[in-house]
């Protein structure tokens, strides 16, 4: 499972580039016979939230490669988010950026289902 550019977002870098790093990472991957697993960022909440648009553009920018690639995706953004205000829900937070248990809790299945085409 590759769940990679949450310091990158917190450094500033704009979603295009961050974007470019991980395809680099992936084909490099996959040029080595390394079979993955693709992850969206989780949201951020509280003084960090301001990084969630490039949080969202950079998901959806995933989202497009893994499906026309046929790469398997973990959306853990979707499972993360607060839907009336786009942030980590609190109770999925360790901080503004970490998960806690709640957070890992609600997240492992959706790692275990997008593990099993690259298991078979």
């Amino acid at each position: 499972m590759i769940l990679a550019g949450t310091n990158d977002v917190l450094q500033g870098d704009n979603a295009g580039h961050i974007f470019s790093v991980l395809t680099a990472m992936y084909s490099q991957s996959r040029s080595q016979g390394i079979r993955f697993v693709i992850c969206t960022l989780p949201p951020m909440r509280s003084t960090e939230a301001f990084h969630n648009p490039v949080i969202v553009d950079l998901n959806s920018q995933l989202k497009a490669y893994a499906a026309a690639n046929r790469i398997p995706l973990a959306d853990y953004y979707s499972a993360l988010v607060d839907p009336a205000n786009g942030e980590l829900q609190p109770a999925f937070a360790a901080d503004t950026v970490h998960l806690n248990d709640a957070g890992y809790a609600a997240i492992t299945p959706i790692a275990q289902a997008a593990l099993l085409p690259v298991q078979q």
